[in-house]
């Protein structure tokens, strides 16, 4: 090995090596002279190679973080759209609205839901509800893999022909959810 290059280690060079992390000083390699060339080349693979393996190290649990947050928006998005389809319907488009629900539901809650679609058909019309919802805050109690519980805060505007004016109403949620079809 060819001796360090004193020329190369100036009060600026200290101050830069001193601030290197622990694996920099192969770099001080490819400083050597001009016959250094080979092992100026296996010192840069091997610092390559570290700092390769360091960047992947570092990169794995951000992947992780970033597959745990997008799991949290999506089920947090999932809460937030069945609370607007539950607050949001209009006598006019019952049929639809009424689906929309039964579609984004599971379980029992489906079954009941979409086995009382007749009776809440004739309620919407015969009292020409128009409601519309807007959801205020979302927050997730638990989750894993399969299933989620989340808390959702809305707020309804219902008008009928009890109140044509309209009213407004707060409502808080407790929703399960499962994961289905993927």
């Amino acid at each position: 090995m060819a001796p360090l290059r004193t020329d190369l280690l100036t009060s600026g060079w200290r101050r830069i090596r001193l601030r290197l992390p622990a694996w920099q000083p192969s770099v001080q390699t490819l400083l050597g002279g001009p016959g250094d060339w080979q092992r100026s080349t296996k010192g840069l693979a091997v610092t390559s190679g570290v700092l390769g393996a360091t960047a992947l190290g570092l990169a794995f649990p951000l992947v992780g973080h970033h597959v745990e947050d997008a799991r949290r928006v999506e089920i947090l998005s999932a809460a937030r759209q069945h609370v607007l389809n539950m607050t949001s319907q209009d006598f006019h488009t019952a049929d639809r609205d009424i689906q929309r629900i039964v579609d984004g539901s599971t379980g029992d809650f489906r079954t009941q839901f979409g086995g009382n679609a007749p009776l809440l058909r004739r309620l919407l019309a015969d009292n020409q509800v128009q409601s519309t919802g807007q959801v205020v805050e979302a927050g997730l109690m638990s989750h894993d893999d399969t299933s989620a519980r989340a808390l959702v805060v809305s707020d309804g505007r219902l008008k009928n022909k009890a109140t044509p004016a309209g009213r407004s109403t707060p409502y808080r949620w407790q929703l399960e959810l499962r994961r289905v079809n993927g």
